[in-house]
C-alpha cells in the first residue's frame, strides 16, 4: 500500500510539472519571463578622410528629438604621410553639439532594411570646429598612425560600449544636443583617418 501511495504520488507530481511547463511555453503567467526580443533597430556609418592639422574632434554622433540613441562601438585607424605617430585617441561626451569646422554627414545605414530612417546625426570634421561643453572623457586609448607607404597592419582603436551583461549599459545620448566625440587631442599631423560608427535607436 505505500508502495502504492508512493507511486501515485510521483505521477502526480510529474503531471503537475508538465502542466506547469505547458503553461509557461505557452499561456505565460504574470511575472514569469518566457522570452524576449534583444534585437534593436541599429545602424553603421563609416569613412575614411583626411583629418585636419592639429586635429580635435575628428567625428561626433550626435542624439536625437525623438528617440533614445546608445552607441554600441566606435572604431578608429588612421594612417600618416609623415613620420608614424602615436596619439592619443578619446572618446569624450558632449552636452551640446560642435559648431563651425568643415563637417560633413556621413549616411547611416540600416543594419536590416526593415529599420526605420535612422535620426542619429553622424558627422566627420576635416576643418576643426569649436566644440561642445564637455561632459567627460568615456575612454582613452594610444593609436599607432603608420606610414601610408607602407603596407603594415595597424591595430585599430575599438571603443566597445556593448552592454557585456544586465549590470552595464552602453553610453545613451538623450536629446538631440548630447553628442559622443572622438577627439584626438590637437596632436595629429597629416592623418588620414578611418571611423566607424555602430549604434541603436529606441
Amino acid at each position: 500500500m505505500r508502495i502504492r501511495s508512493l507511486f501515485l504520488g510521483g505521477l502526480a507530481l510529474v503531471a503537475s510539472l508538465s502542466a506547469a511547463l505547458a503553461q509557461v511555453n505557452t499561456v505565460p503567467q504574470v511575472g514569469v519571463i518566457t522570452s524576449f526580443n534583444t534585437q534593436k533597430q541599429t545602424y553603421s556609418a563609416a569613412s575614411s578622410f583626411s583629418a585636419a592639422a592639429s586635429a580635435t574632434d575628428i567625428a561626433t554622433i550626435c542624439g536625437s528629438a525623438t528617440k533614445t540613441i546608445r552607441v554600441q562601438s566606435i572604431t578608429v585607424t588612421g594612417q600618416t604621410t609623415g613620420s608614424a605617430v602615436v596619439s592619443i585617441v578619446d572618446i569624450v561626451k558632449r552636452s551640446t553639439r560642435n559648431t563651425g569646422g568643415t563637417a560633413t554627414q556621413l549616411t547611416a545605414v540600416p543594419l536590416d532594411s526593415n529599420n526605420a530612417t535612422a535620426t542619429a546625426l553622424v558627422d566627420i570634421y576635416t576643418g576643426n570646429p569649436t566644440v561642445g561643453t564637455l561632459v567627460g572623457t568615456t575612454s582613452v586609448q594610444a593609436l599607432l598612425f603608420g606610414l601610408t607607404s607602407t603596407a603594415v597592419s595597424v591595430v585599430p582603436a575599438l571603443f566597445n560600449y556593448n552592454a557585456p551583461n544586465l549590470l552595464s549599459q552602453p553610453m545613451v545620448l538623450r536629446g538631440a544636443a548630447q553628442c559622443a566625440s572622438v577627439s584626438l587631442n590637437g596632436a595629429s599631423a597629416n592623418v588620414t583617418a578611418q571611423v566607424t560608427v555602430n549604434w541603436s535607436e529606441e
